[in-house]
C-alpha cells in the first residue's frame, strides 16, 4: 500500500503532466495532431492525411495516459482550449463514414487509454460531447467497411465503458444498437469470443439506467429467447461473463432470481461467485458489476444471514483488495463504497467492520493492513487524489464505521491503529483551506464535515479525548464556524444554493454537536457554544436543517434546540415562519417536477413487463416502511403530549411540524387526482402481466435443464481440473524449451549483431582505401615532377658534401688532440683530489680535538662551580 508519502510523490508527479502546463514537447504533440485533426475534418475523404492522423495520434497516446492520470476534476480539461477542440474533432470524426480501419483503431485506442482508469473524464466526454452516441453512430453504420474483429472489440469495450453508470438518451439509434448486441448475444459461435462479455455489459448497462431498454426488449419479444441464452451462459469459463449474466438474471427474471438463485445452496454459491469475481477478475469493469450486484444482496440481507455467507473468512480477501490494489483509484473507491453500504445496513454492518479491523496484511513482505490502508487514503487531501478526489472522504467514513465498531465493542483503538495518526487525520481535515471558488469545493468540505465527525467519534474514547481538544480547539472551531455563516449560500428566500452549501450547513451542527459533547470538559468549548448560539445568522441554518431529508442533521438540529439555554427556543416563532415560506418555495418546485415527469411519462406509453412488477414491489415496501414511520412518529408524539415535564420548547416545535405536515397533505391530495389517472394504466399493466404466468410450466422446463447445466457443469469442472493439471505440467516443459530457445535466440541476435558490426567496418574501411587510393594517384604523378628537380639537386649536394667530408676530416683530428688533452687534465684532477682527500681528513682531526678540548673545558668549570 502507498503511504502518504508516496501518494503526495505520485500525484506531485503526475501533474506535471497536466496537458494544460506540459513540457514543450507534449504541447507540439497535442498542437500537431489538433492541425491534423483540423485538415481531416475539412476533407475526410483524402486518405493521405489519415496516415499523419495515425502517427500523430500514436506519438500522442503516451503522454495523454500520464496527462489523464493527474485529472482532478473537470476544470483541468476545460482549461486548455486544444484539448476541448481535439476532443470535439475526436467525437466527430469516430462518426464520419467509411473512414480507414487503422485510423479508428488509433482513435479507440486513444479514448481507451484516457478513459479507462477516470471516471471524471468519462462522465466529461459523454455530458460534453455524447461520445456514446458518436460510438453508437459507429458501430450501426461502419460495421461492413472499418470495424473488423479488432475494431468491433475495441467499440463494444468503450461502449460497455461509456454506458457503465450513466443515463443514455434512448433513441431511434439506441434501438439498432440494443438490437445488434442481442443479435451478438444470440449467436451461439459467440459464446466464447472476445466481444461476449462487452455485448452483455452493454445490455446490463442500458437496462439498469435507460428504462425504456427493458421495454423495447419486451415488446420486440426477445426476453424468452435472452432467458434460454442467459441459463446456458452461466456455465460459461469467462468471469465477465458469469457475473454480467448473473446480473442480468438478478435485475430482469426476477422469477429465477427468487425462486432459483435466493434459495438453498446457490445463494452461498452465487456469493462465492460474486466474492472470486472482485478479488481475481482481471477486467475492472467485471469487478464493478460484481460490487454492484454484491450489494443488491446485502439489501436482501436476511436472506444471506440465515446461510451463514458472511464471515471474517470470506470477506477478508475483498479487505485486502484495499493493500493490493492502491495504484488503482477507481477500483478502491469502488471497494470502499461496497464498505459503505453494507455499513448502512444494520444486520450487517458488524461482519463488515469485524472483518476489516481483523484482516491482517494481505503481503507477508509488508505489514501493512487494510484498516492501516484506510487510513493512508484519508490522509490524501482531495487535490492530491487524482481521479477520484472523493476517495478521500469515502476512506474516512469508513474509518469512522470502524473506530465505532471498535467502541461498541469495547475495544481499544491503540490496538488497531496508531491514534497519533488518527488524531492528525483529524486535524489535517479540519485545517482543509476552504476556497468557494476552487472547483474541489464540495470534496474539500465533505473533508472537513468528516473530520468533525470523526473527532466526535474519537471524543468518545477517554484516552484519546484529551488530544481531541487540543487539536480541536475554539478558535478553530469558531474558524470553521465563522466561515460557514459568512461565505455559505444558504439564503432565506431560495432553495437552489451551491452543490456545497448542504454540507456546510451539516458542517455547522456538526461543529456545534461537538461543543455540546465537549462543554462539560473543557470550560473554553463550552463558553464558545454559548456564544454562538446567540448569533442570529444561524436562524437559516437551523430551517435547512429540519425540513432535510437528512435523518442524522435532522436529530442533531433537534437536540440542539431543545438542549439550548433559551438562545434559540426564543427564536422558534421566527424559525417556523422560514419554514413555512421554504416549504411553500419547495411545494411549487415539486408540482413542477411532477409536471415535467407526467409529460416524460405521456410521452413514453408503458408497455408490459416485468420490470413492472418489481416497481410495484419496490412501492409495496417502500410505502409499508413509510406506514412504520409514522406509526412510530404518531406514538413518539403521543408520548410527548401526555409528558408532564415537557416544556414550551417541545410544543412549538411540534406546532412547526404540524404547519409542515399540512402543507404535506395538501401536496398529496393535489397528487392523489394523478394517481387516479395512472390507476387505469396500471390496470391494463396487470392484465398484460396475467400473461406472463402462463408461463410456469415453460419455466419449470428451464429449470429441469438449468439442473442439467449444472450437473454437466460440475462434470465438466473435474475434467477441466484434470485437463489444467495437464496443462500445467505442459505448460512447465513449454517455459522450458521457450527459455532455451529464447537463449538460443539472443546467442543469435548477438551473432548476427556482431555480423552487422563487422560488416560496416568493412564498408567504412573500403570508403576509406578507395580515398586513399585517389590521393596516392595524386601524389604519385606530383612524385614525378619532383623527382627532375630532386636530381639536380642531388648533383649540387653532392659536391657540397665533398667539401663537408674534407672538413670532418680535418674536425676529427682536432677532436683527438682534443681528447689527449683531456685525458692529461683527467689525471692532474686524480692528484689533486687526492690531495683534497688527506685535507679533509686533517681537517676532521682537528675538529675531533676541539670537541674533546670542549668537553674537558666545560669539564673543569663544572668541578670549579662546585667548589
Amino acid at each position: 500500500m502507498f503511504s502518504t508519502l508516496e501518494w503526495h510523490l505520485f500525484a506531485f508527479e503526475t501533474l506535471e503532466y497536466t496537458m494544460p502546463n506540459t513540457e514543450p514537447s507534449m504541447n507540439d504533440m497535442l498542437l500537431n495532431a489538433l492541425s491534423i485533426a483540423r485538415q481531416f475534418c475539412a476533407n475526410p475523404f483524402d486518405r493521405d492525411l489519415s496516415y499523419p492522423f495515425e502517427a500523430a495520434l500514436k506519438d500522442l497516446t503516451p503522454s495523454a495516459n500520464l496527462w489523464s492520470q493527474s485529472i482532478v476534476n473537470v476544470h483541468d480539461v476545460e482549461n486548455s482550449g486544444a484539448v476541448v477542440e481535439f476532443f470535439q474533432y475526436i467525437s466527430s470524426v469516430i462518426q464520419l463514414p467509411n473512414i480507414p480501419a487503422s485510423l479508428l483503431a488509433k482513435i479507440f485506442h486513444f479514448i481507451f487509454e484516457i478513459a479507462w482508469y477516470n471516471p471524471i473524464l468519462r462522465v466529461y466526454l459523454e455530458k460534453k460531447w455524447r461520445i456514446n452516441y458518436a460510438l453508437s453512430t459507429c458501430l450501426v453504420y461502419n460495421k461492413s467497411f472499418s470495424l473488423n474483429e479488432q475494431n468491433l472489440s475495441l467499440c463494444l469495450n468503450l461502449l460497455h465503458l461509456f454506458t457503465y453508470d450513466i443515463p443514455v438518451l434512448w433513441s431511434n439509434l439506441m434501438s439498432s444498437v440494443m438490437d445488434y448486441i442481442v443479435l451478438r448475444i444470440l449467436d451461439s459461435d459467440a459464446e466464447n469470443g472476445s466481444v461476449m462479455p462487452s455485448c452483455l455489459g452493454i445490455l446490463l448497462n442500458l437496462c439498469l439506467n435507460t428504462p425504456q431498454a427493458l421495454c423495447y426488449l419486451n415488446s420486440q419479444g426477445k426476453l424468452n429467447s435472452l432467458r434460454r441464452k442467459f441459463v446456458s451462459l452461466l456455465a460459461a469459463d469467462s468471469m465477465p461473463t458469469v457475473i454480467c449474466t448473473l446480473a442480468l438474471v438478478c435485475y430482469c427474471f426476477q422469477d429465477i432470481r427468487n425462486k432459483k438463485l435466493f434459495v438453498g445452496k446457490n445463494l452461498l454459491e452465487m456469493f462465492k461467485c460474486i466474492v472470486n469475481v472482485i478479488v481475481k477478475s482481471d477486467s475492472l469493469l467485471a469487478r464493478f458489476h460484481a460490487v454492484d450486484l454484491l450489494i443488491s444482496l446485502v439489501k436482501s440481507s436476511s436472506n444471506l444471514l440465515a446461510n451463514g455467507v458472511f464471515t471474517n473468512q470470506s470477506l477478508s480477501p475483498i479487505c485486502e483488495l484495499l493493500v493490493t490494489r492502491s495504484g488503482q483509484p477507481e477500483t478502491l473507491s469502488k471497494i470502499l463504497e461496497l464498505f459503505l453500504h453494507c455499513c448502512k445496513a444494520d444486520d450487517v454492518r458488524e461482519f463488515f467492520c469485524d472483518a476489516l479491523v481483523n484482516a491482517g496484511p494481505a503481503d507477508s513482505k509488508r505489514l501493512t493492513t487494510p484498516i492501516i490502508a484506510v487510513v493512508e487514503m484519508a490522509m490524501l487531501a482531495p487535490d492530491l487524489s487524482p481521479c477520484c478526489p472523493d476517495l478521500p472522504c469515502k476512506s474516512i467514513r469508513v474509518l469512522h464505521y470502524a473506530i465505532s465498531h471498535l467502541l461498541e465493542n469495547k475495544l481499544r483503538i491503540s490496538d488497531y491503529l496508531s491514534c497519533e495518526v488518527v488524531v492528525q487525520l483529524v486535524e489535517d481535515c479540519l485545517k482543509t483551506t476552504l476556497d468557494t471558488s476552487h472547483p474541489l469545493i464540495f470534496e474539500k468540505s465533505e473533508r472537513v464535515y468528516e473530520g468533525m465527525r470523526l473527532a466526535i467519534m474519537l471524543s468518545y474514547d477517554s484516552t484519546v479525548r484529551t488530544d481531541v481538544l487540543e487539536i480541536v480547539h475554539p478558535a478553530l472551531c469558531s474558524h470553521i464556524f465563522q466561515f460557514q455563516l459568512s461565505s455559505n449560500c444558504c439564503t432565506l428566500t431560495s432553495t437552489s444554493n451551491a452543490s456545497w452549501s448542504f454540507i456546510g450547513v451539516k458542517i455547522v451542527f456538526e461543529v456545534l454537536t461537538f461543543l455540546d459533547n465537549q462543554s462539560a470538559f473543557s470550560k473554553p468549548h463550552s463558553l464558545l457554544y454559548d456564544d454562538l448560539l446567540k448569533d442570529q445568522r444561524l436562524l437559516p441554518f437551523f430551517v435547512c436543517g429540519l425540513i432535510s431529508n437528512d435523518e442524522c442533521l435532522i436529530a442533531n438540529v433537534l437536540s440542539l434546540i431543545t438542549s439550548a439555554h433559551g438562545a434559540i427556543p426564543s427564536h422558534i416563532q421566527h424559525i417556523a415562519k422560514l419554514m413555512s415560506l421554504w416549504i411553500q418555495e419547495l411545494k411549487s418546485e415539486k408540482l413542477q417536477e411532477s409536471n415535467e415527469v407526467k409529460i416524460n411519462y405521456d410521452k413514453f406509453s408503458p408497455v408490459a413487463d416485468l420490470s413492472a412488477a418489481s416497481e410495484r414491489n419496490n412501492i409495496n415496501i417502500k410505502n409499508f416502511v413509510d406506514e412504520q414511520q409514522i406509526k412510530e412518529l404518531d406514538v413518539l408524539l403521543e408520548k410527548l403530549k401526555c409528558s408532564q415535564t415537557l416544556d414550551g420548547r417541545f410544543s412549538e416545535i411540534m406546532n412547526v411540524y404540524e404547519m409542515k405536515i399540512s402543507a404535506i397533505e395538501s401536496e398529496n391530495r393535489q397528487l392523489q387526482t394523478e394517481l387516479y389517472s395512472r390507476i387505469f394504466n396500471q390496470q391494463k399493466n396487470d392484465c398484460s402481466f396475467a400473461r406472463f404466468i402462463s408461463f410456469g410450466e415453460e419455466a419449470k422446463k428451464e429449470a429441469e435443464m438449468l439442473r442439467q447445466v449444472l450437473r454437466k457443469a460440475e462434470q465438466k469442472n473435474d475434467d477441466l481440473s484434470e485437463e489444467l493439471k495437464q496443462k500445467l505440467s505442459e505448460i512447465s516443459e513449454q517455459q522450458c524449451r521457450i527459455e532455451q530457445l529464447k537463449k538460443r535466440l539472443d546467442e543469435k541476435l548477438n551473432l548476427v549483431e556482431s555480423l552487422r558490426n563487422t560488416e560496416n567496418a568493412l564498408r567504412k574501411q573500403a570508403e576509406c582505401l578507395e580515398a586513399s587510393l585517389e590521393v596516392a594517384q595524386k601524389e604519385a604523378e606530383s612524385e614525378k615532377i619532383m623527382h627532375g628537380q630532386i636530381r639536380e639537386h642531388y648533383s649540387k649536394m653532392k659536391v657540397n658534401f665533398e667539401a663537408v667530408s674534407a672538413r670532418l676530416i680535418e674536425a676529427k683530428e682536432d677532436i683527438k688532440r682534443m681528447r689527449s688533452n683531456i685525458e692529461k687534465l683527467k689525471v692532474d684532477n686524480a692528484k689533486q683530489e687526492e690531495v683534497n682527500d688527506q685535507l679533509m681528513s686533517k681537517i676532521a682531526n682537528l675538529e675531533e680535538e676541539l670537541r674533546k678540548h670542549s668537553e674537558i673545558q666545560e669539564m673543569i668549570h663544572k668541578l670549579t662551580g662546585r667548589q
